[in-house]
């Protein structure tokens, strides 16, 4: 299965990049996002490196980075470990996690 996603390359560059999906691991979900915040903060900070070398942005980010932290979608499968959710159509789950 293959995943399209933005990436931040560098300073005001982003791209389109295909990839394959990982495989579901015992404790993961497989979420197919339907909508993604995109910050005004974060991602605008990383999109423009508006930020001062030695800053905590300069440790953290790295690029390529792929933005959007806070996605909601359809669970399409769970790891053989997770209990507290199923996959299928028309289950909802919002998600908060680092994408990088």
């Amino acid at each position: 299965m293959k995943r399209t996603a933005i990436h931040i390359i560098d300073k005001n560059r982003i791209e389109l990049r295909e990839a394959d999906v990982p495989d579901v691991g015992p404790n993961d979900l497989l979420v197919r996002t339907t909508r993604s915040v995109i910050s005004t903060g974060t991602e605008s900070i990383a999109y423009t490196r508006n930020y001062g070398p030695g800053t905590h942005w300069d440790q953290w980010l790295h690029y390529p980075m792929i933005p959007g932290y806070l996605n909601c979608g359809v669970v399409e499968a769970v790891g053989s470990a997770v209990n507290k959710f199923k996959g299928g159509v028309g289950r909802g789950a919002c998600v908060a996690c680092c994408c990088w």
